[in-house]
């Protein structure tokens, strides 16, 4: 299995490493991986989602309240200056909403990635998030008839779903089971010392 196949990225910085030997480091960031390092990227979801309403209704609804400003400045002359800085206001949130929408849609995937040090993981539109394996503990792969998830609990205090990155039970139960691994591998590391 090629390096491409089990890390296409880094899982910190999101940098290709594609072509890289594959015990090496990310040539952006440092990160360093080895050969048992891997990872589970889910696809984007495509369609009509919530970054495309959020668009539509960042654009509309400042266009539509524009509008209807302009007409009652026209009909209601005192409300004239009110309709200049309420103009402004609202014409404002087109580009913000506009960045908002580009930005998902720049955004990586989301990703699971098992490192030697901890794991790295990607939920929806969040931050790439990373744990050190003393943290992680209830490894539990949730199999439902439309969604693959795992989940995990940090520091026996709150729990993580990572979901849409599964494509078959295989993959699910063997990100489990490696997670298990190197869990148990870290614990029985960190008793000897």
């Amino acid at each position: 299995m090629e390096l491409a196949d089990r890390l296409p990225f880094c899982p910190r910085c999101t940098y290709s490493l594609t072509g890289l030997p594959e015990a090496h480091q990310c040539p952006e960031c440092g990160l360093p991986y080895d050969a048992e390092s891997r990872m589970w990227v889910g696809s984007k979801k495509k369609g009509f989602g919530v970054e495309w309403v959020s668009l539509i209704v960042g654009i509309a609804f400042p266009l539509i309240f524009i509008t209807v400003s302009l007409l009652t400045a026209i009909i209601v002359p005192t409300y004239r200056d009110w309709f200049i800085v309420f103009a402004v206001l609202h014409a404002a949130l087109v580009p913000f909403a506009f960045y908002q929408w580009r930005r998902k849609q720049q955004a990586p995937p989301p990703f699971l990635a098992i490192m030697s040090d901890g794991v790295w993981y990607r939920i929806n539109f969040s931050q790439n998030k990373f744990l050190l394996w003393k943290h992680v503990c209830d490894i539990k792969p949730i199999a439902k008839r439309k969604s693959l998830t795992l989940m995990f609990t940090v520091r026996s205090v709150w729990s993580v779903l990572v979901d849409s990155v599964f494509e078959s039970k295989c993959d699910l139960q063997t990100a489990a089971t490696e997670m298990e691994r190197r869990v148990q591998r870290h614990q029985c590391a960190d008793s000897h010392v």
